[in-house]
Parts: C-alpha cells; sequence; structure tokens
C-alpha cells in the first residue's frame, strides 16, 4: 500500500486452562469499513505452541461463491449470530473437517507477528498450557478502505467498530479523509498529521462516547 492508515489495537487475554476456543469468523462483518486493503498484524506476547496459537484457513480453500463477501458476525460466547445478520452466508464448519480446510498454524515467538486480511477465516485455540496467553492485534487501512454503514448488519450498525462518530459519509474512503481517528502512519513523511495526542480527539465528549459505546458492546458480547 503507498498509504496506510491505524484502525484500532485489541489486546487479547486468555488464562490458563482455559477450554473455549475463539470460534471460526472473518473480521468485516464486525467492522463498519469495506475494502481488500485492511489487515491485522497479530504479535503475541509470550512464546506459544501453535496448539495455543492462532489458526488460519488457506484462502484458496474458501468456496468462491463466499470469496470476497462478508460472512454473518456471530457473538463468541454463544454462538449466535449478529441482529440483523440472520440472511448473510454463515461461517462455514471449518471445525468438523480441519484436515479438508486445510487448517494452519505456527509456533510463535516474542517478537514474531501474523499479518492477515480483513476477509481470512480465522480462530484460536483453547490454551491448555500452564501460562498465560496474551497477544496485541493491530488493525490496518490501506487506500482502499471505505466506511461503509447502510450495508451492515444491524447489530454491526450499532456496536461494532468504530463504534463512535467519525464525521465520515456512508462509503467514503478513509485513509485520505482527513479524519484523525485514523492517522496516516505509513509513509514515514506523512505522519506529521499526527501533531498530538489531542489531535485525535475527533470531536468534544469523544471519551464519555467511547466509554460509553464500549458498555454496549461488552453487554451484548458477554
Amino acid at each position: 500500500c503507498s498509504r496506510v492508515a491505524f484502525f484500532y489495537d485489541f489486546l487479547f487475554v486468555k488464562e490458563p486452562g482455559t477450554e473455549d476456543r475463539t470460534p471460526w469468523h472473518q473480521d468485516l462483518g464486525y467492522w463498519s469499513v469495506q475494502g481488500s486493503e485492511i489487515c491485522s498484524v497479530w504479535m503475541p506476547l509470550e512464546d506459544l505452541p501453535k496448539e495455543a496459537s492462532m489458526e488460519f484457513v488457506v484462502r484458496g480453500r474458501m468456496p468462491s461463491a463466499l470469496r470476497g463477501r462478508d460472512l454473518a458476525p456471530l457473538r463468541f460466547a454463544t454462538g449466535q449470530v449478529y441482529e440483523g445478520a440472520e440472511d448473510m452466508p454463515r461461517v462455514p464448519d471449518v471445525q468438523s473437517d480441519r484436515e479438508q480446510w486445510q487448517v494452519t498454524s505456527w509456533d510463535t515467538k516474542v517478537g514474531d507477528c501474523i499479518v492477515f486480511r480483513a476477509d481470512v477465516l480465522h480462530a484460536a485455540a483453547a490454551n491448555q498450557t500452564l501460562g498465560r496467553r496474551r497477544a496485541l492485534s493491530t488493525r490496518w487501512l490501506g487506500p482502499d478502505a471505505r466506511f461503509v454503514v447502510g450495508s451492515k448488519c444491524a447489530e454491526t450498525r450499532r456496536s461494532g467498530y468504530p463504534n463512535f462518530r467519525v464525521g465520515l459519509q456512508d462509503g467514503q474512503q478513509v485513509v485520505d479523509s482527513g479524519c484523525q481517528a485514523f492517522p496516516i502512519l505509513w509513509p514515514l513523511e506523512a505522519r506529521g498529521r499526527l501533531r498530538s495526542p489531542g489531535a485525535l480527539v475527533p470531536f468534544p465528549g469523544y471519551g464519555a462516547e467511547r466509554q460509553a459505546q464500549g458498555q454496549l458492546y461488552s453487554r451484548d458480547h458477554v
């Protein structure tokens, strides 16, 4: 990409002995953005064997009918699809036939990272190790990323990310919009836009609105 904007970050923590897997899913359905230049950079904060690490479906194994489409987002705790996503294509049952889907994972060490597109099917194993599993995931937008609301399901429109007012129109390109919520961090000379921490406050009351939306997200997803 010629220009890359920061979208957001997320800290994952899975305690030792956690039996629950993070289910198979695709990120695009949870976010109010669309495009082929949207990715995550997943970085483990402990050395992890592949049995406790991220898992991916090899891209070529996706049925052609599902490629390039949002799959129905679901609540991790219950497996229930989001409100308004009932008619969206469902995530395939990868777990029942992992060999057919060519599930791929790797041993990872601190300092490694895994970069993957937002339309890639992925999951995370249970943590049967004796240590806490922590990982930081940062999300990034390229020039073709657009802010999209109208085509997303009702629950994503309500509590998906970004879950605060960003001042963008439906369908508007994000990276060159000048929106300070998503600063350009590459190339390096473009970082002049990121003037100070105060530049990341898009409107008065931003902090309070983010806190309220975070509480709404927690209520809907626990």
